[in-house]
């Protein structure tokens, strides 16, 4: 499957292969939920948009606490079983290692494509252009972002979140 990403560098593909297990956990997800699905009705239309702007809101204060730096606010979005896949993966302790090191100074994120896995389940995806250091080296670019949102407690958390840089050239749909 990887033998078109010949031109790819080593880098690229571990991000490539890093993120074939959160592709594997949507397509169950996905697969699980279509024998559920019906024709929505108004009311179910309604609640679904109603999800979208909650979850769309709470991705902005997240991208936000970043932004200014804010540990306890983005340890407060993040649920506890949270991983991110990135290369090197690893979960809430490695983020808080990490983070001193990040340091986001502005972002803007294209048009997002956002779905509704199961009522408490949500997948963001967009294209965000950042300007960034890492350990005070310039990482800016554009960046491949996903993030899979539950909801627990009535409360919004980041259980799974990716970001890829994305390759020089490539062209995304608005």
């Amino acid at each position: 499957m990887l033998g078109g990403a010949k031109g790819l560098t080593a880098r690229s593909r571990r991000a490539v292969v890093a993120v074939l297990p959160l592709f594997a956990m949507l397509i169950l997800v996905t697969c699980a939920r279509r024998e559920e699905r019906q024709t929505p009705t108004a009311e179910a239309q309604s609640g679904s948009e109603s999800v979208v702007a909650e979850v769309l809101a709470r991705d902005h204060e997240y991208a936000e606490a970043w932004r200014r730096g804010d540990w306890p606010a983005i340890e407060a979005m993040i649920a506890p079983d949270y991983y991110v896949f990135d290369g090197a993966g690893g979960g809430i302790a490695r983020l808080r290692e990490e983070f001193p090191k990040i340091k986001l100074l502005e972002y803007k994120s294209e048009q997002p494509h956002v779905q509704i896995l199961a009522p408490d389940l949500v997948l963001v995806n967009y294209v965000m252009q950042m300007r960034e250091t890492y350990d005070g080296k310039d990482m800016s670019g554009r960046y491949w972002y996903s993030q899979i949102w539950i909801r627990r407690e009535g409360r919004w958390l980041l259980l799974v979140e990716q970001e890829l840089p994305m390759p020089s050239g490539v062209e995304t749909a608005q």
